[in-house]
């Protein structure tokens, strides 16, 4: 076999491998643009389970407020009413 069929040869084979790297190179840069995506999208769902949080606490405080106002007005109740007797 001559040199030039050899380097014939090489070339070829330097050609097949170049062509499945960038198939690899295209392969990973997919995988890459999934992850991104899916990055974004765990991103929003923690954004949208932050503010669930913290209207849930929001709602727990108002509620803790709410409840010592009945209990203050429940007491004052108790107080006026005991003051009535009933003959």
């Amino acid at each position: 076999m001559s040199a030039a069929e050899r380097a014939g040869e090489s070339l070829g084979a330097i050609t097949r491998s170049s062509s499945q790297v960038a198939g690899m190179v295209q392969s990973i840069a997919a995988a890459t643009q999934q992850q991104a995506t899916a990055a974004e999208e765990i991103s929003r769902t923690l954004d949208a389970i932050r503010a669930s949080n913290e209207q849930s606490a929001a709602g727990a405080a108002m509620s803790a407020r709410v409840a010592t106002s009945l209990s203050d007005r429940a007491a004052r109740l108790r107080s006026l009413v005991g003051s009535f007797r009933v003959s």
